[in-house]
Parts: structure tokens; sequence; C-alpha cells
């Protein structure tokens, strides 16, 4: 068989900046790595093709992994129809806590929000339209990130921890609450520091405490049994209460992580929370 084509103009789905170095940090002493030698902190880019002057709006990824050290690169396929659809997506590395305490992840986010306020623009981003996205661990260093920073003009958190004290074993299985990770995170040692700190330490912790606090979109699967979807029902909960506008998504059947979370339904959804609170 022969046959001639005529297609249209080449166009790419979208394309892919790797390795965009954010920050550097020096790992915590008595942890994995030489804690004098500076590490890279990383950014991974999708893009599509943006119009002649067009600024996009920039999604700032934070992965999951039980506040472990990240992989992000696997991930940068789940929210790829993001960057088709006009959205500067950035996924985030950050320290584990191999490396860094709980408030070292998080100032980790912060950087990298300033680098997308800074430079977004480089890239075809507009750093006035700065949406956090993070997903279990990530979902709560994206919130605290968030919640903290003027540049953030919303939040998408996906099943993700906000209350430490209700995640740990009670102060009665004393053992079995040091060994867990809402208490190794809080670096105490003494049992009344640790409850103290994994209070303090929490989401719910920052949204009682007030302040001007950007739209949160919160989606959570019904049959979790990593992190419960009461985590998420406490968050809208406090929202409400404080005056905040929130949405919550219950995903019926849905487990922690799994793909339903990045359908096309679910991307719909992303993408009409980012373009309503980034409207100038």
């Amino acid at each position: 068989m022969r046959k001639v084509w005529k297609l249209g103009p080449a166009r790419l789905c979208c394309g892919y900046i790797h390795d965009i170095e954010y920050a550097r940090r020096r790992n915590r002493p008595g942890n994995p790595g030489n804690p004098y030698v500076e590490r890279p902190l990383h950014l991974e880019l999708l893009r599509p093709a943006p119009e002649q002057g067009e600024k996009l709006p920039i999604l700032l990824m934070v992965p999951g992994g039980g506040f472990r050290e990240p992989k992000v690169k696997f991930r940068l396929p789940w929210l790829s129809p993001l960057a088709e659809r006009g959205v500067l997506v950035v996924f985030v590395e950050y320290r584990g806590m191999e490396a860094a305490p709980l408030a070292g992840m998080v100032e980790d986010i912060r950087d990298a929000v300033r680098y997308l306020h800074n430079h977004g623009a480089v890239y075809g981003g507009d750093p006035d339209k700065i949406v956090l996205m993070g997903a279990s661990a990530g979902g709560y260093l994206a919130l605290q990130a968030a919640y903290s920073l003027p540049q953030v003009k919303g939040v998408i958190d996906l099943y993700g921890v906000v209350d430490f004290p209700t995640m740990a074993p009670g102060p009665d299985k004393e053992t079995e609450l040091r060994a867990s990770v809402p208490a190794r995170l809080t670096g105490e040692t003494e049992l009344s520091a640790i409850l103290k700190k994994m209070e303090e330490n929490s989401v719910l912790h920052a949204v009682e405490a007030g302040g001007q606090l950007p739209p949160t979109l919160i989606a959570h699967g019904t049959a979790d049994t990593i992190v419960s979807p009461e985590q998420s029902e406490m968050l809208y909960r406090a929202l409400c209460k404080g005056g905040y506008q929130a949405d919550l998504h219950l995903i019926k059947d849905a487990r922690h992580a799994d793909l339903h979370f990045f359908q096309k339904e679910m991307i719909d959804l992303y993408e009409e929370f980012l373009r309503t609170v980034t409207q100038s």
C-alpha cells in the first residue's frame, strides 16, 4: 500500500526540562551523606508550548513518600495532562527525614515557591499564579508551605496528613508511639515534648492560628487504610469553622495514592480549581 499523508503543524504534547537547581542544602549531622557538603535540590518541569506572550499558571507538585526522600521522576506522567492543557507543571525534590528535620522539609518547599516566583517567567510561567499540590506526606508539606506564603493562590491536598496526634499511637503505648513517624519527626526524646511538638507540627494547628489562608481543595479515598479519610474531614471542618474557602471531594473505593486521583475527572477538577483561584 502506498499512501501520502498531509499532517497539521508538528506539536509535542508538552516539553520536559529536568534538574533545575533551586536551592542547596547541607544534610543534617548524624544522617546519611556528608553533612559538610552541600547538595543541590532540583525541580522537574513539564510545559506546553505557550502562545506568544502568554504566561502560564504554575502548579508546584510536592510528591509523597512517608516523609522520606521522594522519588520524583517516575511521577511526572501523572500530571502531564495538565501541562497539555496549558499549565506549567513543576515537581519538587526535597530532603527527607533522613537528611533534614520537618521544618527543613517545609522550608525546602517554601524555597521552591520563592524560586518560581522569582524565575518562573523564564519558563513561560506567571509568577503571580502559583498553586501548590501535594500527595500524602507531600500534602502535609504543601499545606504548611501554602498557609505561610503570600505568593500561593491556592493549594490542592491529596490524602495528606494534617493531624499528627491522631496518626500516632496514644501515650499509653509509649514504645509504639516513640517508633512512629509522627514522633520521630519531632526530634524530641521526652514523651511530654514529643506530644507537644506533634500537636504544634500539625496542619490543624496552623489553621487554628488564623491568618490569610488561600483556598483549599481536598481529595481523599474512602478506602484509604494508610491515611484515614478522617484526616481530610478534620481539615475541611477546621477550614470551614475558620471561614476559609475549602472543598472536600471523597473518592469512593479509592485507596491511598492510587490512580483514581489522576483520572480525567480529577484532572478536570484540579484544572478548574487552578483556573478559578488564579484569575486576575
